[in-house]
């Protein structure tokens, strides 16, 4: 019954996701408002955090069914048609189902199992993206203090940790490996995190070597002092790299300040030539930056076999609203539904039915797209924070996206 519902997750019986400042939700698409997490990392132990008084009201509102107030990411997903991290997780974990059905009727769950191991180690970061902020970026640190002011500085760390005493962690995590079927490291950067390295260090000293290691990165360093990725994951099965990539050239560059999109390029061939047996998928993040060129994106990817055509996955950006594609002028809105249009007749008439999931994805964009405009409430913030941000880093957004020009307030 569970899984057939159209609310339940199972990860509130497998899984904690935490913020680099420890904070923890039930993932890493849940509502961040202070309401919706579950507890702190920073003063919590992994085991009380999983039976928190919240954590079982999440439970016993799944297994009635009802709506969760913090997973409204995944319920907007679905509602456009993307697959959400809902409807994966439940794919990817009901063997698990024992741990629901001995729930009990307050909602503890009486065995730790954590199966999927997603928390960030800090927010230590060599980019600063545009829809980024640095809650996720220590490089974000110095715009935000100049955007904001000695008030924000004050009460803002520049570098966030997810424990001031890592070891401790690790201890708390050490009995847990043995049952990790997937971990995720996101960050921040995790490569250029000490943690990630010593965490995979471990997982490989319990000899774990059968667990999905799934990485979010820039993928614009692979190597930490005298540590190589690759060397890292020639010793594990399954390894997928996730990059994350906007946009190529000097849009993707724009968009994702720091190491050039030449060395990510580097990076993105080495992986392609020395390691084919690593799965290679990039997520976009589309807003209103990079709408009117994801098409060409996409196919510069798979023409060139750096990403196939069926693993570029989109994320559409929900927040901050000024950047949601919805706040574009009504004039570029139509010009990127008529490009993502024909992206998607042709790849239809490729023929291959791996392609419906990007196919879908792209389709979602142009629901989104479709809906009403956002443009007179939010487009006058985007141009006052593109202002702000151009002049600190002293960019020029028509140098990039010229089709602006005759829109920028």
């Amino acid at each position: 019954m569970a899984e057939k519902s159209k609310t339940f997750c199972i990860l509130p019986w497998v899984h904690l996701h935490s913020w680099a400042g420890g904070e923890v939700y039930t993932c890493c698409l849940s509502n961040i408002e202070p309401e919706h997490r579950i507890g702190n990392l920073q003063d919590t132990s992994l085991q009380d955090l999983y039976n928190s008084d919240k954590m079982k009201e999440i439970r016993v509102k799944m297994l009635a069914g009802e709506q969760v107030e913090s997973c409204t990411r995944c319920y907007d997903q679905e509602r456009y048609g993307f697959r959400s991290m809902r409807m994966n997780s439940n794919k990817d974990f009901m063997q698990h189902d024992d741990l629901v059905d001995s729930t009990l009727p307050d909602g503890t769950s009486p065995e730790m199992r954590i199966t999927y191991w997603d928390i960030r180690f800090s927010n230590n970061c060599n980019m600063k993206c545009r829809s980024c902020g640095s809650d996720f970026s220590t490089l974000w640190y110095e715009d935000n203090a100049k955007m904001w002011g000695k008030p924000w500085t004050d009460i803002t760390p520049r570098v966030k940790r997810v424990r001031a005493d890592f070891d401790t962690l690790m201890s708390e995590a050490k009995d847990q490996i043995k049952n990790f079927e997937k971990i995720y490291f996101a960050g921040g950067e995790p490569l250029i995190m000490p943690e990630h390295w010593q965490f995979v260090e471990e997982v490989i000293e319990q000899k774990n070597f059968d667990v999905h290691i799934h990485y979010q990165t820039n993928l614009s360093q692979l190597t930490y002092k005298d540590k190589n990725a690759i060397d890292l994951w020639k010793q594990l099965k399954n390894v997928v790299i996730n990059a994350s990539l906007d946009a190529s050239g000097t849009l993707g560059e724009y968009m994702r300040k720091g190491p050039s999109w030449q060395t990510v390029l580097s990076n993105l061939e080495l992986l392609r030539d020395e390691c084919p047996e690593i799965e290679r998928h990039s997520t976009c993040t589309v807003s209103l930056m990079n709408v009117l060129h994801i098409t060409e994106f996409h196919k510069y990817l798979y023409e060139n076999n750096l990403i196939s055509c069926e693993n570029f996955g989109l994320n559409p950006l929900f927040t901050p609203p000024y950047y949601r594609v919805e706040t574009l002028p009504e004039e570029l809105k139509q010009v990127a539904k008529e490009k993502i249009h024909a992206h998607i007749l042709e790849l239809e008439s490729m023929g291959n039915k791996k392609y419906a999931k990007v196919i879908s994805e792209f389709e979602g964009i142009i629901k989104m797209l479709n809906n009403p405009s956002t443009y007179s409430l939010y487009w006058p913030d985007y141009c006052r924070i593109t202002r702000q941000l151009d002049d600190i880093r002293k960019e020029n957004v028509l140098s990039v996206l010229p089709e602006f020009e005759p829109y920028l307030l």
